[in-house]
C-alpha cells in the first residue's frame, strides 16, 4: 500500500484496512464512488495468516443461503482481480470436514452441494468426510493487497499511518492523527477495536489464535474445515479454530490447538511449532454482520466474526447499493 496524502475534505471515508474496508473500498470504488481508505498502520490491517472460504458452518454442517450467496460473491470479487492481473492469495481447491462420529456422519451425509468421501492420508477419518468443492482458501495479506490496488485503481485514495480518534461533528468528518479530515459519509470498518470517540454498536469481542507448524513432509491436498481448521500454504500448516472472550486469557491455546488438529492429521501432533497469531474479532448476537447506522451520515460496517472472508463481498456490495439510493 503506498503512502498518500490526503484531501481535507472527501466524500466516503471508510475507516480501516481489513477485510470489511478493503473490499468496501474496492467495491466502492469500482461503482463510481469517490472513496478515501484510512487505516493507522502502513499496510492492510488484517494480520491474520490463513482463512477458509467455507459455508457448510456448525456442528450441522449446514450451508445457509446467506452464507452459500456469500461464498459465491466471494469467487466473483476473486475472478476480478485475478482479471486485474492481481496476486488475490485465493485458492479454489475445496475444504473437507471430517465427521467425529457415526452420528455426525449419517447426518452430513444429507447435505446437498457437497459430496461424501473417505478422505485419503494423512487424514484421519474413520467416519469419513464431507468434501465442499466450492470451498477454499485465501491468504489474508495478498488478498488485502491485492483489493487495495485494485480499488486505487478505480480512483480511491489510500491514507496510510494514520489513527482516526473521534467523530467531528459540525461538519460531519474525523479527527485524526494527521488533523480533521470532513466527509461527506463515514464509513466505519474497525473491527472489534475500541476507541472511545468512535460510536460502535455494543459487540462480543472474541479472541482466537492461529498456529504455523513445519508441513514438510506432510502433504495437505485439502485445507480442513470445522471447530479447528487448517490448511497448507507454501510448506506451512496453519491451524486455528479457539475462540474465548477477549478479556480472557488461555497460556495453553497454541497447545490445545496442535492437540485437537492431530486427532485429524496425526503427523501434526509432532510438527515443529514456530509461530503463534493471536487477535480479537467482532461477534453481534446471531453470528451475521452488521450494517448499522449510528448517527447521520455515519454507518458501522463489521462484525463478521467468523464469516469475514465469507460474507464481505456481498456485504460491500449491499452498503454499494444503499449508498447509491
Amino acid at each position: 500500500m503506498a503512502a498518500h496524502g490526503y484531501a481535507k475534505r472527501v466524500s466516503i471515508a471508510v475507516v480501516g484496512a481489513g477485510i470489511t474496508g478493503c473490499t468496501l473500498a474496492y467495491t466502492l470504488a469500482k461503482h463510481g464512488h469517490r472513496v478515501t481508505l484510512i487505516e493507522a498502520d502502513r499496510r492492510a490491517a488484517s494480520a491474520l495468516p490463513f482463512a477458509l472460504l467455507n459455508p457448510y458452518r456448525g456442528r450441522s454442517a449446514q450451508a445457509s443461503s446467506y452464507d452459500l450467496k456469500g461464498l459465491r460473491a466471494m469467487w466473483q470479487l476473486i475472478a476480478e482481480l485475478e482479471a486485474l492481473g492481481l496476486d488475490h492469495g485465493a485458492s479454489r481447491c475445496g475444504a473437507l470436514r471430517i465427521a467425529d462420529s457415526a452420528r455426525q456422519a449419517k447426518l452430513w451425509q444429507q447435505r446437498q452441494g457437497a459430496r461424501w468421501e473417505q478422505p485419503p492420508r494423512p487424514y484421519h477419518a474413520p467416519y469419513g468426510g464431507l468434501f465442499i468443492p466450492e470451498g477454499g482458501y485465501v491468504v489474508p495479506g495478498r488478498l488485502l493487497r491485492a483489493l487495495v490496488t485494485a480499488a486505487e485503481r478505480y480512483g480511491a485514495t489510500v491514507i496510510e499511518n494514520c489513527r482516526v480518534t473521534a467523530l467531528a461533528e459540525d461538519p460531519l468528518g474525523l479527527n485524526t492523527s494527521q488533523g480533521i479530515i470532513e466527509a461527506e459519509q463515514v464509513l466505519l470498518c474497525t473491527g472489534a477495536e475500541i476507541t472511545p470517540g468512535l460510536p460502535t454498536p455494543a459487540l462480543a469481542r472474541i479472541a482466537g489464535e492461529v498456529i504455523s507448524l513445519k508441513a514438510n513432509p506432510i502433504p495437505l491436498p485439502y485445507p480442513l474445515a470445522g471447530a479447528v481448521y487448517s490448511g497448507e500454504f507454501e510448506g506451512t500448516v496453519y491451524v486455528g479454530g479457539n475462540h474465548r472472550p477477549a478479556e480472557q486469557h488461555d497460556p495453553g491455546a497454541a497447545d490445545k490447538l496442535q492437540q485437537a488438529i492431530s486427532w485429524f492429521i496425526p503427523p501434526l501432533r509432532h510438527a515443529q511449532r514456530y509461530a503463534v497469531w493471536s487477535g480479537v474479532r467482532a461477534r453481534a448476537e446471531g453470528g451475521l454482520p452488521v450494517i448499522h447506522t449510528v448517527r447521520p451520515g455515519v454507518i458501522y460496517v463489521g462484525a463478521m466474526a467468523g464469516r469475514g472472508f465469507l460474507a464481505a463481498a456481498e456485504v460491500a456490495s449491499a452498503v454499494a447499493d444503499a449508498l447509491a439510493e
